[in-house]
């Protein structure tokens, strides 16, 4: 089977995932879907991107930070710069979802266009273990629970921050449903 066939299908599953998790977009008063929200593009939300997608994925799939290399773009003329990416396994192989990217790519690929270096990796359980914890969550009426605003000054790998304001909701254990919150400036 070809490398193109089975990115598709790894690409069907991810949005599959991605169901249940939605973006409200702040000022603008709406609230998208992840896919909607993947549609736009934009650019240096790669935190927020990987956070939400996190959320929807199994529990010992990654969220991860580091730097890449970007030889081939002019914007960064030191050839890199920080970025925040979700490596998962489908079907027995590795897969990375960039927002950078179309659709989701075979992880030895990506590796290998953009060289990753300084790699922190947390499991979307260690995620709920860190970030949704009840100091820094608000019970809401409707049932879930919101993160607070409170800015954490020392997150270096932007594992707090893509996460306040953000809405969980549960049932059986599991998320029923996660709501990202992000005021977008472009």
């Amino acid at each position: 089977m070809s490398s193109f066939h089975n990115n598709k299908v790894a690409n069907q599953y991810f949005l599959k995932r991605m169901e249940n998790i939605f973006v409200d977009r702040g000022r603008y008063k709406v609230v998208e879907t992840f896919e909607e929200y993947l549609n736009h593009r934009y650019k240096n939300n790669c935190y927020w991107y990987s956070a939400a997608a996190i959320m929807g994925m199994l529990e010992n799939d990654y969220l991860v930070r580091g730097s890449i290399s970007l030889s081939h773009d002019w914007m960064w003329c030191d050839g890199g710069y920080e970025h925040g990416w979700v490596e998962f396994t489908f079907q027995g192989k590795e897969y990375v979802f960039d927002s950078r990217c179309k659709g989701v790519v075979l992880k030895q690929e990506w590796y290998e266009e953009f060289k990753p270096q300084n790699i922190v990796r947390y499991t979307k359980q260690q995620v709920l273990n860190t970030v949704f914890i009840s100091k820094k969550m608000t019970y809401l009426q409707d049932g879930g629970y919101q993160i607070t605003e409170v800015y954490e000054q020392e997150d270096t790998n932007n594992l707090f921050n893509p996460f306040i304001k953000s809405k969980i909701y549960f049932e059986d254990g599991k998320i029923k449903c996660f709501v990202a919150f992000k005021e977008f400036s472009n």
